[in-house]
């Protein structure tokens, strides 16, 4: 994403991304707002490239309630990622990102440590998941974990120069408030969602 100067990033917006299925909400992936100083490019949804070449995909709006859940469709202008880079661009109107701003949910921290892990990857772990009502309901979640070894990135055959490989342990995860020990989520669903070095700056898009 070298094209682009991150001038701000709106690190309560972590979204889910639902897909519209036979009329039914399905959450298939997340996002994040962020804003760029280049091109008057002040709000833009950033996802998966992979997820943005889905059809009828929407975002929850302010509004929504659970008697009556409302949607905004993405279907404003779209910047896809150059060659195999997998990260794509919502260039969103004012009206529309400042709700998404008011729709965004209370990012869930459960395993954040900045000092001691370089990074934290964050989103909603609800692939796949259908409901038989018009809501899906699910918390945002975030992981830490160190990069792996260079030996790692030969085995699974990808570029350590344009990919970043994180250590994912699902069980006896801690949650560095309270102490909580859990199991994490599959994390299918996650796709798109923003991963952060241990500064806090935005790293890549899982």
């Amino acid at each position: 994403m070298s094209d682009f100067q991150l001038e701000e990033m709106k690190s309560k917006s972590i979204c889910q991304i639902f897909q519209i299925d036979y009329g039914q909400i399905e959450s298939i992936a997340s996002g994040i707002l962020v804003s760029f100083s280049k091109n008057d490019l002040k709000y833009c949804l950033l996802t998966a490239a992979h997820v943005a070449k889905e059809k009828n995909l929407v975002i929850e709006s302010s509004m929504s309630h659970s008697a009556n859940p409302e949607y905004n469709k993405l279907e404003e202008e779209l910047f896809l990622g150059y060659g195999e880079r997998d990260w794509a661009l919502y260039i969103l109107p004012d009206f529309f990102a400042e709700d998404l701003l008011r729709a965004g949910k209370k990012f869930y921290n459960y395993n954040f440590a900045s000092y001691s892990s370089p990074f934290t990857f964050c989103g909603f772990p609800s692939s796949k998941n259908k409901s038989s009502h018009t809501v899906v309901k699910c918390r945002p979640y975030s992981h830490t974990g160190d990069e792996v070894k260079r030996s790692a990135y030969k085995k699974i055959g990808v570029n350590q120069t344009d990919y970043i490989a994180v250590s994912f342990h699902r069980k006896d995860v801690e949650n560095v408030k309270t102490k909580e020990r859990m199991v994490f989520p599959e994390p299918q669903g996650m796709s798109g969602g923003p991963i952060f070095d241990q500064k806090g700056m935005l790293a890549g898009i899982v």
